[in-house]
């Protein structure tokens, strides 16, 4: 009876290493495919978030485009004061002694210095909005190839814990061969 108890010990165990080194092949390919799952995340995240850059982007253009839209306006708007004034002064005359080239200059210095100022606020914002846009569009690119190695490191990572869990499974198969074999051994020896 020691014999028959000793062979059922060891097909016993055969098959129990057996059944371990299959539920690693299981975990295995379980962390395969979650790797896989992690990458379509992380490369989904990486394009949203370009796209959210590129549409910052797009709002810093569209804040330059409403800032030249503006200053046509103020532009336009100096313009008729000027020609408003020139009207004004030729209607009036001379001004109490003073000569209208002279009376003419000094009006429209003042709309000069406007329409200048103006130029010079639609320039720096216009450099700023771009200079924006471009950083946003900088950082939409970094994001992605963040995104991507991300998500190529977690396949890598996700294959070399696969490979071990593999690894381990076969080693578990040929100790279970060897167990048994080794069980069997000593049990063929064994006196009932």
């Amino acid at each position: 009876m020691g014999v028959a108890l000793a062979i059922a010990g060891s097909v016993i165990g055969y098959k129990a290493q057996r059944d371990q080194a299959k539920a690693m092949e299981y975990q295995a390919q379980a962390a395969r495919q979650q790797a896989e799952y992690n990458a379509v995340i992380q490369r989904q995240n990486a394009v949203q978030d370009q796209e959210v850059a590129n549409f910052q982007a797009k709002g810093q253009e569209r804040k330059k485009l409403e800032g030249l839209i503006a200053l046509e306006r103020v532009l336009e708007s100096t313009e008729r004061k000027g020609l408003y004034e020139i009207g004004k002064l030729k209607n009036q005359g001379g001004y109490l002694g003073a000569d209208f080239d002279f009376v003419l200059e000094s009006s429209m210095q003042d709309l000069f210095s406007q329409e200048t100022d103006a130029l010079i606020k639609s320039s720096t914002a216009g450099a700023q909005f771009d200079a924006q846009a471009e950083e946003f569009r900088r950082q939409g690119v970094a994001a992605y190839m963040a995104g991507q190695t991300k998500a190529d490191l977690t396949i890598m990572a996700g294959n070399n814990r696969a490979n071990d869990l593999e690894n381990a499974a076969a080693t578990t198969r040929t100790n279970a061969l060897g167990n048994l074999a080794m069980g069997l051994t000593e049990a063929s020896q064994m006196e009932d």
